[in-house]
């Protein structure tokens, strides 16, 4: 009995060196962080790896997905002493779905990563590495899933065992990572206006070569690789894909040599591709207007699209402030009216140059992200609620913005309007990213595929723009005798038009409950109590200096912690609905439907669209809830294809871009007649007429 209680003491002590959480749970199987040996060496590696289990038939996909998909990804949180590198992606299986062709993995299948330990990390002690997963787990469908990682290894000098439950899983991924190609083999590619040719010399004359691209958009996946001998060079010739622009300066990826009776080989290459000469000009989408690309142009669209953004609906509320304090100032001095036109002026270029400057950071880092990403994100959308809604009790009379908390007299009374209007030129720019006005699509999609500094003047003067009817007002002060004379009557405008405002936080209400669920409206429903309750204590004893303070930091607690805790909410993922409410039937979009719709010959028009987008959704009611629009989609028999970007989401980015957008509203239609041009719609507010007017240019 001593004896058994001594190995069951021992087995214990064996399984503490490697503390694994259980397998989490992802649709159609499990993952999980695991170790190839028990314990980690100050100054040596670490060989982790996530080990996936997937039900027959699903998938995950390599780092180039292929045609549809994304691969894993992972967001380490790992203590000091120690370091993640990328994952060593193994040879991923060709996985074609129609006439489409993905890259990825089926079965029990561990990617693995290397932990790199410092000299510095603490012997005897032990160390729990965690990481947060994201992974799209496919079959004909996709679900998203995500999963809560960790492992916890102790820190012993010398060397480990390995650990016997996982070292199959590790000995199988190294033989099947790609090797280096063999020696006297060489590459070299060329290309013309089709196609790229993947030259291989010194190849054996026997066995089949095939290409698998590392990256997207290289080559069209699904076509046939046509190999043929050229002098001592095998030559693989790869189709490039229809929207592909210009030449691919370069490309790296997997070559496969097959032969009879022997395993299939994998080399990892890469190689820079010999410029074609200058392709004749390409067909264009044919657009209802197609301004030239110069950049004067380009600043011309961005001025005119500024401006027209002030009728937009998503700024009226905000303008209803502003035209509150044009009056208040209409009476007073020049120099007063002026100096708030200015800082009005300034709040928004300053706006805009913080968007564009954080825009083109995250672009920077990889991040695909279009005019108005920040309202992608429930934490930025709770935070503009509760900013608005303070804004609204403010409106109403409940208490004061711009008194100082000290009372200390009128002259920070004028000191607090200036900065009023600053700050009305700040959410003025913040409500007004949501649209996009006419003009706006093309100089916005333009400047961000241009240089920093072209972006950043062409977002500059889109700013003057949006700025320029209160500072034209400002400037020519013969304008304001049309104004009317200030009076009493300004105090019950004045509570009017909080209710705009407070329409705006319900809207922002319904598109947080589209990204996040109706729970979390919930909790922002009270924290908008406890704002109440905190503008009511501010207004109700305006004087009482502790009272106020504990106003004023009870909003800001609230506030920042509603914002925190819906910042880390995942998007929810919702399957558009077979039909809507006019009976036209949408489905969600994807590359996939799209590329089969147009090889069966039918026509398509693809929405993109998204809840924060307050455009897109007047052109939903107005447009696509009339019964002539109804009546002739139906009857031209189109398939109609929603691409939603409430929630962050590449693959419409990505598409965007290919149409040189980066906003939304924007409608393509496609009109079913073979490689015909689509046709892209206006940007803006659309009728129901002008709609069906542009489909005629397509025969629709």
């Amino acid at each position: 009995m001593v004896k058994l209680s001594t190995v069951a003491a021992a087995c214990w002590l064996s399984s503490f060196a490697l503390l694994a959480a259980e397998p989490s749970k992802i649709p159609h199987g499990t993952v999980e962080l695991v170790s190839s040996v028990k314990t980690i060496s100050p100054g040596s590696s670490v060989h982790v790896g996530l080990l996936f289990r997937l039900e027959p038939g699903w998938h995950i996909y390599w780092k180039n997905p292929g045609d549809s998909g994304q691969p894993p990804r992972l967001s380490w949180q790992l203590p000091e002493g120690l370091q993640a590198g990328p994952i060593e992606w193994p040879t991923p299986k060709r996985l074609p779905i129609g006439n489409l062709l993905d890259y990825g993995y089926e079965g029990d299948v561990l990617l693995p990563i290397t932990v790199e330990a410092a000299k510095t990390l603490r012997a005897n002690s032990t160390q729990t590495l965690a990481a947060n997963l994201r992974v799209l787990v496919c079959r004909e469908t996709c679900i998203p899933g995500k999963a809560a990682l960790s492992l916890t290894l102790p820190v012993k000098a010398g060397s480990s065992q390995t650990v016997e439950a996982t070292r199959a899983f590790f000995v199988q991924a190294n033989e099947a990572k790609p090797g280096p190609l063999p020696d006297g083999w060489r590459i070299s590619a060329k290309q013309d206006n089709a196609s790229i040719f993947l030259s291989v010399a010194g190849a054996s004359a026997e066995g089949k070569l095939s290409f698998m691209p590392g990256s997207p958009n290289v080559i069209e996946n699904a076509a046939p690789q046509n190999v043929s001998i050229d002098q001592d060079s095998k030559r693989i010739q790869l189709k490039k894909p229809a929207d592909a622009a210009g030449s691919t300066p370069s490309m790296e990826g997997l070559l496969f040599h097959e032969q009879p009776g022997k395993p299939t080989e994998a080399y990892l290459i890469a190689t820079s591709i010999e410029a074609a000469p200058a392709p004749p000009a390409a067909q264009k989408p044919l657009t209802a207007a197609a301004p030239a690309q110069g950049l004067f142009t380009i600043l011309l669209l961005a001025f005119g699209g500024g401006v027209i953004l002030n009728l937009m609906p998503c700024v009226f509320p905000v303008l209803s402030i502003k035209v509150l304090s044009l009056l208040d100032h209409s009476q007073g001095e020049k120099r007063t009216i002026q100096m708030s036109a200015l800082l009005y002026t300034a709040g928004i270029l300053v706006s805009f140059w913080v968007l564009v400057g954080v825009l083109l950071a995250l672009r920077s880092a990889g991040r695909s992200l279009g005019w108005g990403f920040q309202l992608q994100a429930p934490g930025f959308v709770a935070f503009l609620i509760c900013l608005l809604f303070v804004l609204g009790l403010s409106l109403m009379g409940t208490f004061e913005i711009g008194t100082s908390l000290m009372n200390t007299g009128s002259s920070l009374t004028h000191r607090g309007k200036y900065s009023s209007s600053f700050f009305t030129g700040v959410l003025a720019t913040v409500v007004a990213t949501p649209c996009t006005a006419p003009l706006m699509g093309v100089a916005v999609g333009f400047a961000l595929g241009q240089p920093p500094v072209t972006c950043v003047a062409v977002f500059t003067v889109m700013a003057l723009g949006l700025a320029s009817p209160f500072l034209l007002l400002s400037l020519l002060p013969g304008l304001s005798r049309f104004l009317p004379r200030p009076g009493a009557w300004m105090e019950t405008l004045k509570q009017v038009m909080a209710f705009p405002v407070f329409a705006t936080v319900i809207w922002l209400l319904w598109v947080l409950g589209q990204q996040a669920g109706m729970n979390q409206v919930a909790i922002l429903l009270l924290a908008l109590l406890c704002l109440a309750i905190a503008g009511w204590m501010a207004g109700r004893w305006p004087t009482n200096r502790a009272v106020k303070t504990a106003a004023v930091v009870l909003g800001l607690a609230i506030t920042a912690y509603s914002s925190t805790v819906l910042t880390a909410v995942p998007p929810i993922t919702v399957e558009a609905s077979a039909s809507s409410a006019n009976g036209l039937k949408w489905e969600t979009f994807s590359p996939e439907k799209l590329a089969s719709y147009r090889a069966a010959g039918k026509p398509v028009l693809v929405d993109f669209t998204a809840a924060w987008c307050l455009t897109c959704q007047v052109n939903d009611r107005v447009v696509f809830h009339s019964p002539d629009v109804e009546r002739h989609l139906n009857r031209s028999n189109i398939a109609l294809l929603r691409a939603d970007w409430t929630s962050y989401d590449p693959v419409i980015t990505d598409w965007l871009a290919k149409f040189g957008r980066s906003g939304i509203p924007f409608y393509v239609v496609y009109s079913g007649m073979g490689d015909s041009a689509p046709l892209t719609l206006p940007d803006g507010l659309m009728t129901p007429s002008g709609f069906l007017e542009h489909l005629k240019k397509v025969n629709l």
